[in-house]
């Protein structure tokens, strides 16, 4: 019997426009997370171009390696690469690279006012200055990046062009001005892969969210409408309360889970299409873990939004019962957000990753993080599960109770006294 009641909640919600459309969402929102992660966060190779237009101030021809030779300040300018070796802002392999281009002025002034340069690199005359140095002609702002190394390239191009004047090495003359370049350590570099971190653990924790507060209300209309039609009446004929609860909570269930396993598997494939980023194996181990965490949260809040629906005979008292069970889902959606924005080891996160009406939200959050002690992962689950067994007996004494209680409401001091 329990596989009957459980069949035909399935059947009846399945049939609904609004669980068909809330799928087609979940499932579109996990595969396009992921991959719209790494490309807000830079994609590909996260390099950022800067177009250079190169202009020579007469037509007279230059020795090479001076700062007046059109083809000796392209080539130093387009040398200007990412360094592989430095992390970006977001991990990545971090971050400009000049194209420089020859044009003629007027070319290059248009070009600049269409938007197709970012800066134009007029030459000096060759006037025999030793001195002279290129001028940077700007659209209407002046923007500091990219004068940076535009004019700290010119400036290598310069001194070097002196230093061979004088009969010196440019590189030997550096390191006598300047000193041995610094080497560079990262003590801790971030990554791509704290973005995906993020995606998968707050998609996880917000469907956890979306699954419960939905399948929870679903629970609590249709428990009501079976007392205020005299439905349950016929059914308690044949089948006793604890059997209705357990098929009620089984059919919500196996659509609930459905849904997730459907949207964990499509954040799995685009994890995986997200190939051009190191995906930690932590990660991987999340996303099960990640399952059994909504499969508990979500046994403990049905179990709960039963027989809180059984006190009830009238729809219009539904939220009266639902709001104070949302209060630990707002509470752990809250800070959950800021949990995977900000780290997810904060001393109240990790207290509500224990607190069983809490912990189906912030376990995600934390297993993705990938910083979770395996001791309080375990504590956390026995914790929940025990909280499952113990509302399991009060939901079902509940239950019995109320089930039959119609016309005015039933307190929950009421409920639990005689049913005790």
């Amino acid at each position: 019997m329990i596989g009957e009641i459980a069949r035909r909640e399935i059947l009846v919600r399945t049939r609904t426009r609004a669980f068909q459309i809330s799928s087609a969402v979940l499932l579109a929102a996990a595969i396009a997370g992921p991959i719209l992660a790494l490309a807000f966060a830079g994609g590909g190779d996260g390099v950022v171009e800067i177009r250079v237009g190169v202009v020579a101030a007469d037509d007279s021809t230059p020795a090479s390696g001076s700062i007046r030779d059109p083809g000796t300040v392209i080539a130093a300018l387009a040398a200007v690469a990412p360094d592989p070796e430095a992390p970006g802002a977001l991990g990545q392999r971090s971050a400009y690279r000049l194209e420089p281009e020859r044009f003629e002025l007027v070319a290059a002034e248009q070009a600049l006012l269409d938007g197709e340069l970012e800066v134009v690199v007029v030459l000096p005359e060759s006037d025999g200055a030793s001195t002279a140095s290129p001028t940077l002609v700007w659209h209407e702002e002046v923007d500091p990046i990219a004068e940076a190394l535009v004019g700290a390239t010119l400036g290598q191009v310069g001194f070097g062009a002196r230093a061979a004047a004088v009969g010196l090495d440019p590189v030997e003359a550096a390191e006598l001005v300047f000193g041995a370049l610094p080497e560079r350590r990262v003590l801790e570099a971030s990554s791509q892969s704290d973005d995906i971190r993020f995606t998968v653990g707050f998609i996880s924790m917000m469907l956890t969210f979306v699954a419960i507060q939905t399948y929870g209300a679903l629970m609590v209309m249709s428990v009501i409408e079976e007392k205020s039609t005299r439905v349950v009446e016929v059914l308690l004929a044949q089948i006793r309360p604890r059997q209705l609860l357990a098929g009620k909570t089984l059919g919500n269930g196996v659509l609930a889970l459905g849904q997730f396993l459907v949207v964990l598997i499509a954040l799995g494939v685009a994890m995986a299409l997200t190939s051009d980023v190191d995906i930690p194996s932590s990660l991987w181990g999340a996303l099960p873990l990640a399952f059994v965490t909504f499969v508990l949260g979500f046994m403990l809040y049905a179990l709960m939004f039963a027989a809180a629906g059984s006190l009830l005979s009238r729809q219009e008292d539904s939220q009266q019962v639902l709001l104070p069970m949302m209060v630990p889902l707002f509470v752990a959606y809250i800070t959950g957000i800021g949990a995977a924005q900000n780290g997810a080891e904060s001393g109240f996160a990790r207290l509500l990753s224990l607190f069983p009406l809490t912990s189906p939200m912030l376990l995600p959050v934390r297993l993705a993080d990938g910083e979770m002690p395996t001791w309080e992962l375990v504590l956390a689950l026995v914790l929940l599960m025990a909280a499952i067994v113990g509302v399991l007996v009060i939901a079902e004494r509940i239950y019995s109770f109320a089930l039959l209680r119609t016309g005015t409401r039933v307190s929950l001091r009421d409920a639990m006294r005689r049913a005790g």
